[in-house]
């Protein structure tokens, strides 16, 4: 949190409260660094080395070969600085960086042995194209066509073409691929990613009426709107009374309305001695949950929960060092009572495991709510909202396929899985497709009987104070 203070005075309990109100304000007011630094993760930057790599090598190792190169080459090695200058002296940065261009290797093989053995692709790769940029896959699938044959492309939202990599052959023929990269062996990743709210608004392209008191009540509550305001208001009342910045009368414009504000404030000490006085922004409350996260788990796990977070020994130091901050000062400032008579990690382990308790009922709803949209939708539109959402087959231009890059150290494998006719996904245009809850927050989809995916809703990192979103894998 940026201040330090250099002799901690056990004892000036008004003292330690203004340097954590003063904390919290930084927290608020956090805009610059800090927060930038963590808006890639290091997921996103390993997919960017993963598939830059992968295009390079398609091109034959030559940056002339790829589409724009010379930004390409800039990007990748603006992804590596990044690793290599913040990851800790232990070689972490160079190891995932060789991990995410042996995969990338393989990856290649794979797709070359699939193109080899395609009835309709055939020749070797001309030129490669890292698609990142919108507008550049059009670019790539109408070059050298008169503007009348020009086609569109969409390369984002729902149903639109996950070509990461673009290859053009020697045949003219573009073919686009969607690369993954995963330590799994099985290769059972991810594939489509999304959130709870699109999903259903798309559900009601298709007609579907969201029925959103489907599934059981949670917290009380049976409709969706009341849960999300019932979980917040869990989440706050757990905040301790040390995170609430009561108001200053000093801001009131009369003594009349000073004076009114303090009663009010007295009827409400009366009423909840310890009750929340002003609640802290969303900000303040995921900053709180994280930490309750990090102290909820065993002390052997937490350094290696903040460095696969941050993949960044410094930044995971420094956040360690933040939180045991915080843990410190909200034990001298909680009353007795809110501790529960224990230590400040016993207080944040039960808090964050009833927090877990409730988010995951929140998903459950979640999950009730999509699937009650699911199984409105007719037979035809089952098929063709799956195939749309979640496997992008009616994304055919260019004609993609799926590669995935497996392992974690040599020797790397690979799988390609071509979506428009994979045998997997047939059931989905010529049987009766199913939906069934699976687990806490999964839907398992079925078609002709046979097992297909499943798709999860999940929060994005903390419960309840993040979005809900939703990920699809093979079942």
């Amino acid at each position: 949190m940026g201040k330090k203070i250099s002799v901690y005075r056990e004892n000036d309990v008004e003292y330690l409260k203004r340097y954590l109100l003063e904390a919290v304000r930084e927290v608020l007011l956090e805009g610059g660094s800090a927060q930038q630094s963590l808006n890639e993760s290091a997921e996103t930057i390993g997919a960017d080395i993963n598939e830059i790599w992968f295009a390079y090598l398609a091109a034959g190792s030559s940056w002339s070969a790829v589409g724009d190169g010379a930004a390409a080459k800039k990007q990748l090695e603006e992804r590596v600085k990044t690793l290599q200058g913040s990851e800790s002296k232990k070689g972490e940065a160079d190891e995932y960086i060789k991990m995410q261009q042996g995969r990338a290797e393989a990856t290649l093989e794979a797709v070359k042995g699939w193109v080899a053995g395609h009835e309709t692709f055939s020749g070797d790769i001309a030129k490669s194209y890292w698609t990142a940029r919108e507008g550049t896959l059009a670019a790539v699938v109408n070059d050298g066509k008169p503007k009348a044959e020009h086609v569109e492309v969409n390369q984002a939202g729902s149903g639109g073409n996950p070509t990461d990599v673009a290859l053009k052959l020697s045949t003219g023929d573009v073919l686009g691929v969607s690369l993954k990269s995963t330590s799994l062996k099985s290769g059972k990743i991810s594939f489509k990613a999304g959130g709870f709210a699109s999903t259903v608004e798309r559900l009601k392209e298709f007609g579907v009426k969201p029925n959103f008191s489907a599934g059981e009540n949670v917290l009380g509550q049976v409709d969706w709107k009341s849960v999300q305001e019932a979980a917040i208001e869990f989440v706050t009342k757990d905040l301790p009374t040390a995170l609430f910045e009561a108001d200053d009368p000093k801001a009131a414009k009369t003594a009349e309305r000073a004076k009114e504000r303090q009663a009010a404030k007295a009827r409400r000490k009366e009423k909840a001695p310890h009750a929340q006085e002003k609640a802290q922004s969303n900000k303040v409350r995921k900053q709180f949950v994280q930490m309750l996260q990090y102290f909820g788990l065993p002390k052997e796990e937490r350094d290696a929960m903040l460095l696969k977070k941050y993949r960044n020994q410094a930044k995971a130091d420094a956040k360690k060092e933040e939180y045991s901050d915080w843990a410190r000062y909200l034990q001298k400032l909680m009353p007795p009572e809110e501790l529960g008579g224990g230590s400040f990690e016993d207080y944040a382990k039960k808090q964050y495991q009833d927090q877990k308790d409730v988010g995951n009922k929140v998903l459950g709803k979640a999950r009730d709510i999509i699937l009650d949209g699911l199984n409105q939708l007719k037979k035809e539109e089952r098929s063709a909202f799956i195939l749309k959402e979640y496997v992008n087959a009616t994304a055919i231009t260019p004609y993609w396929i799926k590669a995935t890059g497996i392992g974690d150290s040599p020797p790397y494998s690979a799988k390609v899985k071509d979506p428009h006719n994979d045998p997997r996904y047939a059931p989905l245009t010529s049987g009766d497709i199913t939906f069934e809850t699976v687990a806490g927050g999964t839907i398992g989809v079925k078609a002709a009987g046979q097992q297909i995916m499943t798709i999860r809703a999940k929060w994005e990192s903390a419960p309840i104070i993040t979005s809900i979103k939703t990920d699809t894998k093979d079942w």
